[in-house]
């Protein structure tokens, strides 16, 4: 259960170790996260890293693109369980605004849903419009973080996925997910 990586992280993250789950890289987390929430249907801000709709589908869920906010917004008002976002975006380097983020959380939370927002590479924004800590107090928000690209540890597959947990979300993850999938 990695207890001092996770109380490390903790005061880094300014958040408590319980609302913290480690993992064998961020990659990892997706597909965990997929596997805890099999078969529903997921929103994919496109265009984007391939594994969350990968994840998704190797748990049978059902994945739809959306190449906008306003979008994801009407995808999770048609039955989108998690709409997964990346800030700043993999591979263009797009980083949404502080509206467009809040906005959909909060569409999100109005209809049952989760807010996956992969922030592997927020480290390297320059004055973002929103901080994480923001995100963290959002129950129905998870935030993705690796070590491996703002902490220069090539080789290393160090991830950990942060939410505040009122539903269980880290709870329903199950270790060793990742071993499950057939590449």
């Amino acid at each position: 259960y990695c207890a001092a990586l996770r109380a490390a992280l903790s005061v880094k993250e300014s958040v408590p170790a319980e609302n913290i789950l480690a993992g064998n890289g961020a990659a990892e987390l997706i597909y965990a996260y997929a596997a805890s929430h099999a078969g529903e249907r997921a929103a994919v801000l496109a265009p984007t890293f391939s594994e969350y709709a990968n994840a998704v589908r190797a748990f049978g869920g059902e994945v739809g693109y959306v190449f906008d906010f306003a979008a994801a917004e009407r995808a999770v008002c048609g039955g989108a369980k998690t709409v997964f976002v990346c800030a700043p975006n993999n591979p263009d380097g797009a980083m949404p605004s502080r509206g467009e983020v809040f906005s959909l959380a909060d569409a999100c939370a109005a209809s049952g849903a989760r807010l996956f927002l992969d922030a592997c590479f927020y480290d390297f924004v320059d004055d973002p419009e929103f901080s994480l800590t923001e995100l963290f107090a959002l129950p129905n928000v998870l935030v993705l973080q690796a070590l491996t690209k703002s902490c220069a540890l090539a080789g290393v597959r160090l991830g950990y996925l942060i939410c505040v947990d009122t539903d269980g979300h880290l709870e329903k993850i199950p270790a060793q997910t990742w071993s499950t999938v057939e590449q």
